[in-house]
């Protein structure tokens, strides 16, 4: 798998309020720097009701599905996020 940067990393929103469509992305290649595993919540953009979350562990990085006008936040700026494309 190729993963295609689009777009310059962006540390996380650590609320709601603070969260981002990550230049409306649809893949996001999260990555936490942080000691400690730290939530990643995916949200409605019109409403602020969480549709999902999960726990990213130290140094971990994955690759986040959503949709484009989804918002997503993290427990920590230490939680970097890029929007990515990917290719087999």
């Amino acid at each position: 798998m190729q993963v295609h940067p689009l777009g310059l990393q962006v540390s996380a929103g650590a609320n709601s309020g603070a969260a981002s469509t990550v230049s409306n992305s649809k893949l996001v290649y999260v990555f936490n720097t942080n000691a400690a595993e730290q939530l990643v919540t995916v949200e409605d953009a019109a409403t602020g009701n969480a549709k999902a979350s999960l726990l990213v562990g130290p140094d971990q990085s994955i690759i986040l599905q959503k949709s484009g006008a989804d918002e997503i936040f993290a427990g920590s700026a230490d939680v970097k996020f890029t929007p990515v494309a990917y290719t087999n």
